[in-house]
């Protein structure tokens, strides 16, 4: 069997950047909670005359797409702390290997590095709810699709002025 070098920097690394992820984490839990309250006070305002409507058929799409926005960076956010705690020395010196320039990269981006190599090769390459592949929804950057966030943000319109014109 062969012996794997640990990387003391990355080892005491690791710490500090499940801080940060945990601290994203947060951030964006509490950006949707707030967010969500957004729209229990736009449909509990109904929407009456033309400022109205308009107010709530504008307002309501932008927070629900928002309030998608910071779900999908949750999910990317916990992917990448999911890397940290489930995450092994094998993988982490598989990972290693195919970086030329290990060596010369800072503690903190090699953690990074690691994170983001595991999150592409574990979660953005699988199928989920077993329709949905991991790139459909989140890019190579952990970013949320622009196409997704759209597409959520037309429909949330369409529902919005339904529910304005016929509510």
């Amino acid at each position: 069997m062969e012996r794997i070098e640990k990387d003391l920097d990355f080892e005491k690394a690791l710490e500090p950047v499940l801080g940060f992820y945990g601290t994203q984490l947060q951030s964006h839990a509490a950006t949707i909670v707030s967010l969500a309250i957004g729209i229990f006070v736009l449909v509990s305002l109904k929407p009456s005359g033309n400022i109205g409507a308009l107010a709530f058929v504008l307002g309501s799409p932008f927070l629900v797409t928002v309030i998608a926005y910071s779900g999908l960076r949750f999910l990317a956010y916990g992917q990448l702390s999911k890397s940290i705690l489930y995450g092994n020395w094998k993988t982490f010196d598989n990972i290693r290997r195919k970086l030329d320039y290990w060596d010369a990269i800072f503690p903190y981006t090699k953690v990074s590095h690691y994170a983001n190599s595991f999150f592409l090769e574990d979660w953005r390459a699988k199928k989920h709810f077993h329709i949905l592949k991991g790139e459909w929804i989140l890019d190579v950057r952990a970013q949320p699709r622009r196409r997704l966030l759209l597409l959520i943000g037309f429909v949330s319109f369409g529902i919005s002025l339904l529910f304005a014109v016929y509510g």
